[in-house]
């Protein structure tokens, strides 16, 4: 995605005071990925939750491994736990 299509998804946000996040798919795997070696994965998952928005670019560019997908995997189900405790309506474009 071009980042100035991503102006209209992020710059509401901004403007309410939200916190905003922004990672390609590639850079999100890397720090998963390093972060489970370090054993410091609910650290950057904590992290991660502190977004009321988190865009996820590029996510279909990227050639998956297995540990890789175990990765992605995990925190797209424990984002998906913090949706549903916080009651929060997902917006995917």
């Amino acid at each position: 995605m071009k980042p100035n299509t991503m102006i209209p998804i992020f710059m509401p946000a901004i403007r309410k005071g939200l916190a905003v996040g922004f990672i390609t798919a590639s850079a999100l795997v890397h720090e998963l990925l390093e972060a489970r070696n370090e054993k410091r994965l609910l650290r950057l998952q904590k992290q991660l939750a502190k977004y009321r928005l988190l865009i996820i670019d590029e996510l279909a560019y990227v050639h998956y491994r297995q540990p890789a997908l175990d990765a992605v995997r995990g925190l797209l189900t424990t984002l998906r736990a913090w949706v549903y405790h916080r009651n929060i309506q997902p917006a995917v474009r």
